[in-house]
């Protein structure tokens, strides 16, 4: 089974971003809490900066939240947890990312819609995509 190797799982809310959350690069996951208390991933990120900040304009922006019409008709569950774990650096919060996305199944799993993007003016190839 996929391991995050991350902290949490957290309530989504901004006092819990807040308190568990510092400003540093770092990875995310978001997800939903199942009936079995289980976390479900959703969506897999990274803040090449301030993972705090990045986390609460998530939030604010909705980010992998369904629709009203979605959530009456086809019962989709609200993105309402999340993980996440520091990184040393932007390089490495972008290959944890990529293994995150590639782990729990990359776009046809994720509410991602693309393969992740590497850090601004770093040219680097995703490691788990090699040979593929």
């Amino acid at each position: 089974m996929a391991s995050l190797d991350m902290d949490g799982p957290f309530a989504l809310d901004s006092k819990a971003i807040q308190s568990k959350v510092a400003g540093n690069p770092g990875n995310f996951a978001l997800g939903t809490m199942t009936g079995n208390k289980r976390f479900a991933v959703r969506i897999v990120g990274r803040s090449d900066d301030n993972l705090q900040k990045t986390l609460l304009k998530e939030l604010k922006r909705g980010t992998g939240q369904p629709g009203f019409f979605a959530r009456l008709f086809a019962g989709k569950k609200r993105i309402n947890a999340f993980k996440f774990s520091h990184a040393r650096d932007a390089q490495a919060a972008f290959s944890k990312e990529c293994r995150n996305f590639h782990n729990f199944g990359g776009s046809k799993k994720l509410a991602n819609k693309a393969h992740p993007a590497p850090p601004p003016g770093v040219k680097a190839a995703c490691e788990y995509c090699k040979g593929k």
